[in-house]
Formats: C-alpha cells, structure tokens, sequence
C-alpha cells in the first residue's frame, strides 16, 4: 500500500463543470454508446459477426496492487471501459476512460489527451496515443492503469474510417471552415504540408497513404481518376455540407491556435452534429450507420457478446453527469515532439480519482509518485508550471495540500 499520508481534502477538489455541449466527447463515444447499442438490441448477431474481439492477459494489464482497500472498494462499484479511436499510423487518436455507475447508471467521461507525456510501462516516457501503436490495446489499457491507478478490464477500439462510413450514411454534416481550417484540410499551409484529404481518400479506397507506391501500381487513367476524386474533394473556406472524408479531415486539423485542444474541439462539433442527425433520421439510419461501421470489421472489443449485451443493459437509460479532459492541470513542451505535460501526474490522478468515482480519499500510490517524479525530472515541469489551456477545469485551483514523502 502507498505510504504517503495525504492532508485534509476540505477546499481541495476542483468545483465540476457540468457539460452543455459536452467539453470532450470525440468521434467515437457516443457513436458507440448510442449506435453500437442499438445494433445490439436490433441486430445484434449480424453485427457481432462483424466484431474483432481481442481477448486481454489479466496479467500484463499492469493493475497496481499497491492500491488501498478504499480505492478498490470505489472502483468496484463502477465498470470502467477504455474506448480508442485509431487512424492509419495504428495510433490510437483518441483515448477516452468510461466510468458507468452500476446502480445510479450515471456515466463519467474523461478524455486522456492523445499528447499526454506518460510512461508506456516498460520504462520508456512517451506520448499515450504512442502506446496503441507499440503494443495495441494491451499496452493502451495498461499505460492506462499504470499511470493512472486504474484497473481497466476491457476496451472497445474503432478504426477511424467508421468516420467516414458514419457521415456518409447520414448524408454528410453541415460545417463551417476558416481559410486556414481548408488550407490545412487540402495540404496547402505552411504548418503542415500533408494533404489531409488525400491521405483519407487513398487510405479509405485503397488501402495506403503512400501516393507514390499507390501511382506505380495504377496505369494513367487511373492515376487520372484519382488525382480528379481528390480534387473533388478539396475544399473551400465557409460553409460546406461536408461527406466521410471531409469531416474526417476536419477532426484531424492540429495546427491551429489552441492544437490537440482545439481538435477536441472540433471533434466535438462533429459528433454532437453527427448524432444529432442520426436522431433526426430516425432508429432505421441509427441500424444502417452501425451495419456500416461494422461491415468492415471496424470495431475491436475485449468483450464477448454476453458482456457486450450485458453492458448494453445498463447503458440502455444512461446519462452523461461529467466530461473533462485529462489532464486537468497541464503545460506543454518541444520534449520528444509537441507533448502534453500533466503537472503534476499525481495530483491529476488524485483529481481523476475524485471525478470519475467520487473517492476523494485516494492516496496516488507509490508508482504513480515514481512515475510523476520521473516526468518532472523528464520535463523540467511541476504543478507550479500549470496553465490554463482549452478544455481547461473551470474554476479549477492547484490544492494546496501536498502528499508526504
């Protein structure tokens, strides 16, 4: 068991900002919260037919037996789920951590910034989307529960390309570009020469984001016929009714006032437009999306098809309480690229803790002190190095309170 000895919690916790547009909810929770579940229910064998499922080693999940009788006892009461969404690279671009309340069916929602600066669990420091592409969702669940304290059991994973499936379906979502959004989109900015739009459309249709290995195999009609399709698709400042790879562009914009915050953004915009027209259409569109997403095998899970019907169960009359970010209290740094540097880990976790399971007795244990003491020496950044960035805490102070050596 850890041996700090934490101070009194009173005026330490942060005041929770109750979500209206929903501060962090990307591309794929409430596709998967909604629309998977419907499918479940609607057609559930024909869907789970189209399901990878990757079974996780209890013991390489990294669940840190130091953690207190209160902390555990905490988590129990809740099924904790770690939702990724990968891209073409095999990082995971989004990392979100579910926590479903077992009697009350409340769900809390915390989005693990993909840039975070986190120890991959071999010893190695590295941005958290990193772990997905090292070791897939076995590593990714057990970055998670290593760093955090967590003792995530099971995942779900979806390939970016649902994206693209999804908006399609739908019939396109109805968006609003800056000149430096669409020059970004079309690969025309100084700040990033890849064509984002591009890249989608050859990963989608042909499988590759490498344009020259793509052009040797095609003849000149076909190189013709794909250098037209990705004009076609560029786009233009203002306002665009855009389809699958348009918006997929969209949430991959970075390099913008605001960065991996900004995207958050962005990717919220998306989804809520997303869902709001899956609704409008009615369950029929909501079955169709799901068959789509699924039909390519887009959807990895731990769960088998009795837990995924049992999680669907208790999900059936859910309600969003909070969604933030993680971490809360944070800066960033040029260190091994554009990283996100929670500052500092132990008191993020602590607030963490606070938030998703209501324990505001968690004392962070020992590793987690090790693993935050290694990222202030890593980065040259503690808690006094904190800023306020987007997606930020509202009304969120650094505790006064300190944890005993």
């Amino acid at each position: 068991m850890a041996t700090a000895k934490k101070k009194s919690t009173k005026g330490k916790k942060r005041k929770k900002k109750k979500s209206v547009a929903g501060r962090v909810l990307l591309f794929v929770i409430e596709i998967l919260v909604i629309l998977l579940l419907v499918v479940v229910f609607v057609k559930y064998k024909k869907t789970s037919d189209n399901i990878v499922r990757t079974e996780l080693k209890e013991e390489e999940l990294e669940i840190n037996t130091e953690l207190d009788a209160e902390t555990i006892e905490a988590m129990e009461d809740y099924t904790t789920v770690a939702l990724f969404g990968t891209e073409y690279t095999g990082h995971s671009d989004t990392i979100i951590i579910v926590a479903i309340n077992n009697e009350s069916k409340e769900m809390k929602l915390c989005s693990v910034y993909r840039d975070t600066y986190l120890n991959m669990t071999n010893g190695d420091y590295n941005k958290a989307n990193a772990a997905y592409a090292s070791g897939g969702p076995q590593q990714a669940v057990a970055m998670l529960n290593s760093n955090l304290d967590l003792s995530i059991r099971d995942f779900i994973a979806i390939d970016f390309k649902a994206m693209v499936e999804m908006v399609d379906t739908i019939g396109g979502i109805d968006l609003d570009l800056s000149a430096e959004e669409a020059a970004i989109m079309n690969g025309q900015s100084a700040e990033s020469k890849e064509d984002y739009i591009a890249t989608l459309l050859m990963y989608t249709k042909y499988g590759t984001v490498n344009a020259d290995e793509l052009a040797s195999k095609m003849d000149e009609e076909d190189r013709k016929e794909l250098v037209n399709a990705i004009a076609e698709e560029h786009v233009s400042s203002g306002h665009i009714l855009a389809d699958g790879i348009q918006t997929a562009a969209y949430c991959r914009i970075r390099y913008t006032t605001g960065w991996d915050f900004k995207r958050a953004e962005r990717q919220r915009e998306v989804i809520n437009k997303i869902v709001e027209k899956t609704k409008a259409q009615g369950v029929g569109k909501a079955v169709e999306v799901v068959n789509a997403v699924t039909a390519e095998k887009g959807v990895n899970t731990s769960f088998s098809d009795a837990a995924l019907l049992d999680l669907a169960k208790k999900m059936i009359d859910y309600s969003i309480v909070d969604d933030v970010g993680f971490p809360f209290f944070k800066n960033t740094s040029d260190l091994n690229g554009s990283i996100v540097v929670p500052c500092d880990l132990q008191t993020n976790v602590d607030y963490l803790h606070d938030l998703l399971y209501d324990n505001e007795a968690y004392i962070p244990t020992n590793q987690v002190r090790k693993i935050s003491a290694d990222i202030i020496a890593k980065t040259g950044m503690n808690r006094k190095d904190a800023v306020e960035m987007y997606d930020s805490v509202e009304n969120a102070k650094m505790p006064e309170e300190t944890y005993g050596d």
